[in-house]
């Protein structure tokens, strides 16, 4: 597939975007949102919950002449103001490999504002 085809449900209540299942899929993976933007309000927000999974070799390949292979599944929240949202994102996958190195279990907790980025957990256990 080239490109990205986005399906779902999106709806105006003259003040907020509520989105139904909006769905993003690409060739490196698909992400999935249902939540709402509140657009006409004294602090513009967003509250949404997210979800997907990514083909990290396709994805790693746009930067590294050496792809990681593997696949990752998302899932978080994204909320606050719209100029200062915060994500609660966890990540886990089953195995991770990059050349000779290859990770199992792997899970991770991360909070990612405009701001910053923090590793809040990441564990793993190495593969034999």
């Amino acid at each position: 597939m080239d490109g990205i085809r986005i399906a779902g449900g999106v709806a105006f209540d003259g003040r907020s975007l509520r989105l139904r299942s909006l769905e993003a899929v690409a060739t490196e993976g698909r992400v999935t949102t249902t939540g709402t933007v509140t657009l006409l309000a004294r602090t513009p927000s967003v509250d949404a919950q997210v979800e997907g999974q990514m083909d990290v070799a396709r994805a790693s390949a746009w930067a590294m002449t050496k792809p990681v292979t593997g696949a990752v599944s998302l899932t978080g929240r994204v909320a606050g103001a719209l100029d200062a949202p915060s994500a609660t994102l966890t990540a886990t996958s089953p195995r991770l490999a990059w050349q000779d190195l290859a990770v199992e279990r792997v899970e991770t907790h991360a909070t990612v504002t405009n701001a910053a980025a923090r590793l809040d957990q990441l564990a793993f256990s190495v593969a034999r």
